[in-house]
């Protein structure tokens, strides 16, 4: 998921107008940002995950960028919603991916499986995300329709380079109508 956290910052934004966009912007990504950050610094994915996308440790994120954000302006309600919006990350994830909640805990949805519906969502939730900004008292410069489509084209063409990488190897946009090894012309593994 990557357009789908945007749609929560610009949702925030319209709704709490006085919060800089920017800002939610960084709180939505943060867990994505720890991980990218841990990653440069050497750690493996399995750590770079757990510490920055698994329950308690992104909570702890949540709180201390909640903290800051506090800290900085005054005002309690940019806390909160920093927080929230952190969390979002997690519970969107959740349903995108195959990361369990915490350490032994379920497993995602994992919906990322089925290519046309994980991008029917993700831009379901930037669009309405955008529509509500670009409708607000006060919209930013990102309520540009050429940000949507740049958004749309973006995760589009994502989507469709992730088809053949791995671990993503399985996914396939003909999944519905062809299982992704008819498609590809080759044999399912054994087992498998």
């Amino acid at each position: 998921m990557i357009i789908g956290h945007l749609g929560v910052a610009f949702a925030a934004r319209a709704r709490w107008p006085r919060i800089s966009v920017y800002w939610l912007i960084v709180a939505t990504m943060a867990p994505d940002l720890l991980r990218a950050a841990l990653a440069a610094g050497g750690m493996s994915m399995a750590f770079t995950t757990r510490y920055s996308h698994l329950l308690p440790w992104s909570a702890w994120l949540a709180l201390a960028l909640g903290a800051l954000a506090f800290a900085v302006t005054r005002r309690p309600i940019v806390g909160v919603l920093t927080v929230a919006v952190v969390l979002s990350h997690i519970l969107l994830d959740a349903i995108s991916g195959a990361k369990a909640l915490w350490d032994g805990g379920p497993a995602g949805l994992n919906v990322q499986r089925y290519q046309q519906l994980e991008l029917v969502i993700e831009a379901a939730l930037c669009w309405g995300g955008w529509r509500m900004l670009r409708r607000s008292s006060t919209p930013t410069s990102l309520a540009r329709r050429t940000t949507l489509a740049a958004l749309l084209a973006f995760e589009t063409i994502f989507q469709a380079w992730s088809l053949n990488q791995r671990p993503y190897a399985t996914r396939c946009w003909v999944w519905p109508l062809k299982s992704c090894w008819e498609w590809r012309g080759e044999k399912p593994p054994a087992g498998g």
